[in-house]
């Protein structure tokens, strides 16, 4: 369901459905996103479990302590 949208009363129809699926798949899925997947406004905490996240801050401070390596997302914000 990507695509442009040709009007706001489609864009809104999009947006209906969409939260519809989400909620029909819900019981299958962990709640997470792909780290690469998430909104300006998400954090990496809606992509990893906290042991996972917190092994990943560990392994950025140590190997990139200068901040050199940069995503979208950061690890550590």
């Amino acid at each position: 369901m990507i695509g442009p949208v040709l009007s706001p009363e489609a864009g809104q129809a999009v947006k209906a459905r969409l939260a519809e699926i989400a909620r029909a798949m819900a019981p299958h899925t962990t709640g997470r996103k792909p780290f690469t997947y998430l909104g300006g406004d998400e954090k990496a905490a809606s992509a990893f479990d906290a042991d996972t996240l917190a092994r990943l801050r560990e392994i950025k401070r140590h190997r990139d302590p200068d901040g050199v390596f940069r995503a979208n997302q950061p690890v550590l914000g």
